[in-house]
């Protein structure tokens, strides 16, 4: 297909998913876009910076922020296109149909990834996404093996998606664990080596600071307080499924297919998926050990989720299989209808109307007062206050505390 086709189809898909969850459009108190480095260096201050810079308002942050969803739905629909149209071990060249490139899209992208900068519009994680993608872009899907300009200029953009955001590193480590899978420890290394020192660099200065989270030795006592933290703040099984959404099937689709190519080829294959596919696993749920977001930080499960359909080039069963096209459909449908939530410190936010009408049923139906991740439900933005002007037309609701 071609750019402008994949442009026009990320506008579509920007402007549905706006549509669903709508835009908070009110400025959030002391969001992201009044932290800049002109007074002092400190996290998080990467996009704040630009802002002031280029002397935004809060509601033009908020397109600012719209345009990094939709330049990241376009670099996600071609690195499907790119991956669909080369060569697979599966098949032959085939160009790539418009529907089978936007469900493959809905589904690693309608979660977490686009919707939380509608629910809080200072909120910067979609520009953590687009530089991670576009390093994908030059990892995965350029020269294989990757060159050292190539592994260069993607360091460079996962050092730069640090400075937006610290928890990037864990991006960074998903395509360094894809770089050893499909190339070896050596050009791993010539990716991973210099982010790790960025990283270093950058907390040094930084790591008594904190902006709308914590500071680095805060975040160590959490980690210090493992399963108590997991019990109490972010282990909500409920949490960790809404970050993914149905996105979560395909995941583990690609694992056994890559597992399964691994066992074909040789034993030490074989280790090398399992590996693959437990390291990035963990990359995606170790950050519940640091902070309470528990489906943002879980919604990460995009990134080796696409890294697998490129390594086993899904594309062209997808091509191949009227079945699996159908499958594929029915989990883009259960994917668009699930309740839209953001779940963090055993909570659940709604982002639309459809989501708080969900959750008031929930939690209805379940009167049970324990907090192991399914039971204890809290719906933020009561009538007396805060809630966002999108759920204000929904009708009246209480806060339900179990």
């Amino acid at each position: 297909m071609s750019r402008w086709a994949l442009a026009g189809l990320a506008w579509a898909l920007l402007v549905l998913a706006a549509l669903w969850v709508p835009v908070n459009r009110l400025p959030v108190p002391a969001g992201y876009e009044v932290t800049t480095w002109f007074e002092t260096f400190q996290p998080r201050g990467l996009m704040g910076t630009l802002a002031g810079a280029l002397r935004l308002t809060p509601p033009q942050f908020v397109w600012l922020n719209l345009a990094g969803e939709a330049i990241f739905l376009f670099l996600l629909l071609l690195a499907l296109a790119r991956a669909w149209e080369s060569r697979t071990p599966d098949g032959p060249d085939r160009r790539a149909p418009w529907l089978g490139l936007v469900l493959l899209a809905i589904l690693l992208s309608m979660h977490q990834v686009v919707f939380f900068g509608h629910f809080l519009s200072g909120f910067i994680d979609i520009h953590s996404a687009v530089l991670t993608l576009g390093a994908v872009h030059l990892l995965a899907l350029g020269p294989r093996p990757p060159g050292r300009l190539a592994l260069g200029l993607a360091a460079a953009l996962s050092i730069v998606s640090l400075l937006n955001h610290e928890k990037s590193i864990f991006d960074a480590s998903i395509l360094a664990a894809w770089l050893w899978l499909s190339f070896g420890p050596r050009v791993a290394a010539g990716y991973f080596v210099p982010v790790a020192v960025g990283l270093v660099a950058f907390l040094l200065p930084t790591s008594e600071q904190a902006y709308m989270g914590n500071s680095l030795p805060e975040y160590w006592m959490n980690v210090e307080k493992g399963a108590a933290f997991l019990r109490a703040e972010s282990g909500s099984l409920i949490g960790i499924f809404w970050g993914g959404g149905f996105a979560w099937l395909l995941w583990l689709f690609g694992a056994g297919r890559l597992v399964r190519a691994g066992s074909r080829e040789s034993p030490a294959a074989l280790k090398k998926a399992v590996v693959f596919v437990l390291v990035t696993l963990l990359a995606c749920l170790v950050p519940l050990l640091l902070a309470h977001d528990t489906s943002r930080y879980v919604g990460l499960m995009w990134l080796p989720t696409l890294l697998m359909l490129i390594t086993t080039g899904v594309g062209s069963l997808l091509a191949g299989s009227r079945r699996f096209l159908g499958v594929v459909a029915l989990l883009a449908l259960l994917q668009v209808s699930l309740p839209p939530l953001f779940v963090f410190n055993f909570a659940a936010v709604p982002l639309n109307c459809y989501a708080q009408r969900a959750v008031r049923a929930l939690c209805a139906q379940e009167p049970r007062r324990q907090r192991d991740g399914l039971d204890h439900w809290l719906v933020l933005y009561e009538d007396g206050g805060h809630r966002p002007w999108y759920l204000k037309r929904c009708g009246r609701l209480r806060a339900f505390r179990h």
